[in-house]
């Protein structure tokens, strides 16, 4: 299988569960949280599970790893900056040890501060973890819903963090079908989605774009309100196929962040793969 497809896999029972659980499937990309996501600070990773990690990962076909920071860090925070900041950097050594080609960041909410200075932090915290840490992982910025006051429902944000960090090869977008929907770009129709794109290219972040999280959606078109949802079976639909086709061609990874089950996980899978006309 060419095109690079996975999930978010739980790493209940170590993390090296997850690379065996993504086995299982078939598929060849996996993204994981490298503790508790509810947590601001997870225990730390033992040698010995790293290894395992790293030995799974190496002796499989397994084309990408992505780490998923923790759901606490909110780097757009004023009085949480410090904290968050201290976790988001424990996060990437972690998901460096492991050998991760990505880390994803979501950009964060403006709950006690303005765009302008939780952007200054947010490309700070980017530049030093990036400049300090040896293998630092590519780190994505993703979109989000636009729920509360999220930072990263319009793009115009991620184009100015991304503008201002230093080493620009070492950050990128995700986008994240769900939330892009969700904050108010119609990507469901063939018309509005060719002219997002032609927006996005045109703001730079075309070939910017490292991941696609490829997910429906549970609520309506511009509800701002983050629920995934099963692929083609959401609001928006079969036309989420086109979506996969298109970032496919452009050898964009593809992963899926749909609710958690196997059964379901098998559901997504196999009609992702018929969308896109390929066997695993």
């Amino acid at each position: 299988m060419k095109v690079k497809i996975g999930f978010h896999f739980s790493i209940s029972g170590g993390i090296d569960r997850a690379v065996d659980r993504c086995l299982d499937l078939g598929c060849n990309s996996l993204q994981i949280f490298t503790g508790n996501p509810r947590s601001l600070f997870s225990e730390g990773l033992k040698e010995k599970e790293v290894e395992l990690f790293r030995d799974k990962i190496g002796s499989n076909d397994i084309k990408l790893v992505v780490v998923h920071t923790n759901y606490l860090i909110n780097l757009a925070s004023k009085s949480r900056f410090r904290i968050s900041f201290e976790a988001f950097y424990e996060e990437c050594v972690k998901a460096s040890k492991i050998g991760a080609n990505y880390i994803v960041l979501h950009p964060g909410s403006l709950v006690d501060t303005e765009r302008e200075e939780a952007i200054i932090n947010i490309v700070y915290a980017i530049n030093k973890v990036t400049s300090e840490i040896e293998n630092c992982p590519t780190i994505l910025l993703e979109n989000t819903s636009g729920s509360g006051r999220q930072l990263g429902a319009r793009f115009e944000d991620i184009v100015t963090i991304i503008d201002a960090v230093i080493l620009k090869e070492k950050v990128g977008v995700c986008l994240d079908t769900a939330h892009a929907f969700q904050a108010g770009y119609s990507i469901h129709e063939k018309r509005s989605f060719l002219e997002f794109i032609e927006d996005f290219n045109s703001q730079g972040l075309l070939n910017k774009i490292r991941l696609v999280h490829l997910n429906d959606s549970k609520t309506p078109f511009a509800s701002r309100v983050d629920r995934h949802w099963h692929l083609g079976v959401g609001y928006i639909g079969e036309f989420l196929g086109e979506i996969a086709r298109f970032f496919a061609s452009m050898d964009v990874p593809l992963v899926m962040e749909t609710p958690w089950g196997l059964d379901e996980d098998r559901k997504n899978l196999a009609t992702l793969l018929d969308w896109l006309g390929v066997k695993l």
